[in-house]
């Protein structure tokens, strides 16, 4: 390869270079254009085909915004997680009353099914970000997810975190309030900041401040007595655990919960949380705050004060109607601006669910795909902190951008599937069946096991026929494998589409992935450089040859390193 195309200066001083905005009035449909239709659906969902954008080009402006915006229009092609592998209460009493060693090897089955899970469910949102086709719902779920973050190290609920995920997309274009009042309520986000610590007498501020400072007004924007007060009226919730009839659920606890009076942001009485939302989304701060979250989100960041003006009265007008406020910017001058195109570095996630669509590839290797936003910096369901991921300029360092430039041969080459998938079931499924007595270890198993596994194995074999535990084996019995969604998959085949296209140059080939890829021309020294690195100088294409596909992955490849590949 003669020349690399990305360095990290480079990237920033891209992403610096685009000029000034225009402000926030609609878009006039004869300014429409196919450059337009393609940048729509990069930002209200993720990169795709040229077929799609062709079609999303022909709806016209309004007609793509709106199919955009009003996706329940189309059934989704994507299922969802089966709800399984919960213990009831009255099965994890049954688990405490087991002697050391199988206690320990029964917590152990928790943790195994928690951590498998926890991945499947990674991989399932991957993969789905990857076939659905209402896109925005799932990027809007995605910024409902930096918002209001939650972690699974701190929960230790893969249940929780899946049905957060699930809340986000429910509320994803519906209105504030009720969001606002089912994240305060969700077990994830109780457990993640203290909620359930929250009580009459004891109140704790955690989520009290964040509710404030990251949710809804901004930092400075309240006293620290309007945190205490706003504490006090959040108590009472706890989160009870699953039983064999209902799914884990939030529940108020009236004994637990301050009902004398409060005062906050200037308001007294006897206050809820149904109170607490209600005075902060009449406040003007919140409309400005959440208005430039999403222009930041969805267009450009450092927004002009004029443009976040016009998006929070457009909030405050519609009651917090997310689906009029996002039809609104969509379809606005701004989001189509010189300055909102190619102005955003792409998330990780953001960067290889994009790679995915744009080639039209099967999402066959979801584990692999997890595994690279993780090391490029955004490890779904597992923020850096409460504040969510930075973004921006913080996506790209020295660590990381050598992991963005694998993305585009990881989709490229396609993959086996990854040992660890098949090495983390089996040991679930090895300790589930000691605990169930589906197995019983051999005299050689128990010699050649450690002295802990020996003593854990040997403890629960002496329960195995111990009526008294027979529910807590019937739960036990009951939990499934998680769903493994990576399977082997092939090399991406760009024979097919060169020959429907009847491309029959390099420089023809380079010039369509270019449009694929980057979305824009590549210059007449960037196609020297491409073609070069792929094949001799004067040599011509032949598709019927055994390197021309591996000559063009190699092209593609190098594309996916480029600058403008970064940016969306």
């Amino acid at each position: 390869m003669k020349k690399r195309f990305v360095t990290v200066g480079f990237i920033l001083l891209w992403f610096g270079s685009v000029r000034a905005g225009e402000g926030l009035k609609p878009l006039a449909p004869d300014q429409w254009t196919r450059d337009h239709a393609a940048h729509l659906i990069r930002r209200a969902g993720f990169d795709d085909t040229p077929d799609n954008i062709d079609k999303i080009f022909k709806k016209g402006l309004d007609r793509a915004v709106d199919d955009l915006v009003d996706y329940e229009q189309f059934d989704p092609i994507d299922p969802d997680m089966e709800r399984t592998a919960l213990i009831d209460r009255n099965s994890m009493r049954g688990m405490r009353q087991l002697p050391d060693g199988a206690r320990d090897l029964a917590q152990q089955a928790l943790r195994q099914t928690n951590n498998a899970y926890m991945q499947s469910v990674r991989e399932w949102w991957i993969r789905r970000m990857v076939l659905t086709n209402r896109p925005l719902e799932e990027k809007m779920t995605l910024f409902w997810h930096g918002h209001f973050t939650s972690g699974y190290r701190e929960v230790r609920s893969w249940a929780y975190m899946y049905d957060q995920n699930q809340l986000f997309r429910k509320h994803a274009l519906g209105k504030l309030r009720p969001l606002l009042l089912d994240v305060s309520k969700d077990p994830a986000m109780l457990i993640y900041l203290d909620g359930t610590r929250n009580r009459k007498g004891k109140p704790n501020e955690n989520y009290a401040r964040e509710l404030m400072e990251l949710f809804t007004l901004g930092e400075g924007h309240y006293t620290e007595t309007d945190i205490k007060e706003a504490a006090r009226a959040l108590t009472g919730w706890r989160v009870t655990p699953a039983t064999s009839d209902a799914a884990p659920a939030a529940q108020f606890i009236p004994r637990q919960h301050d009902d004398g009076e409060k005062t906050f942001l200037g308001r007294k009485g006897n206050l809820s949380l149904d109170d607490i939302v209600d005075i902060l989304l009449k406040q003007e701060r919140t409309s400005r705050y959440m208005a430039e979250r999403l222009i930041v989100f969805f267009v450009y960041p450092h927004p002009e004060p004029d443009i976040v003006t016009d998006l929070a009265a457009e909030l405050r007008r519609t009651d917090y109607d997310l689906r009029a406020t996002m039809r609104m910017l969509l379809k606005s001058e701004a989001f189509y601006s010189d300055k909102a195109r190619f102005a955003r570095i792409k998330s990780p996630v953001e960067l290889v669910v994009g790679t995915y669509r744009s080639l039209g590839q099967s999402p066959g290797n979801p584990t692999v795909m997890a595994q690279a936003t993780t090391r490029m910096g955004q490890e779904l369901f597992q923020p850096p902190n409460v504040k969510g991921w930075a973004g921006g300029r913080q996506w790209i360092n020295t660590s990381t951008l050598y992991q963005r430039y694998n993305v585009g041969q990881m989709a490229l080459a396609g993959v086996s599937e990854p040992a660890a998938n098949r090495s983390r079931a089996n040991r679930m499924e090895r300790t589930l069946a000691l605990i169930t007595g589906e197995e019983t270890p051999t005299p050689e198993a128990l010699a050649q096991a450690p002295e802990q596994r020996r003593h854990q194995m040997e403890s629960m074999m002496m329960v195995a026929k111990d009526p008294a535990y027979d529910a807590m084996r019937k739960a036990f019995a009951r939990i499934k494998p998680p769903p493994v969604w990576t399977r082997q998959t092939a090399a991406y085949d760009p024979i097919p589409t060169i020959r429907q296209l009847h491309l029959q140059s390099f420089e023809q080939i380079a010039d369509h992935f270019a449009d694929r890829l980057l979305h824009r021309k590549l210059t007449s020294a960037q196609q020297t450089i491409l073609i070069e690195t792929v094949a001799p100088r004067g040599k011509s294409f032949n598709p019927n040859t055994s390197e021309a596909a591996t000559q063009v992955r190699r092209m593609m490849n190098l594309m996916m390193s480029m600058p403008e590949y970064q940016l969306n």
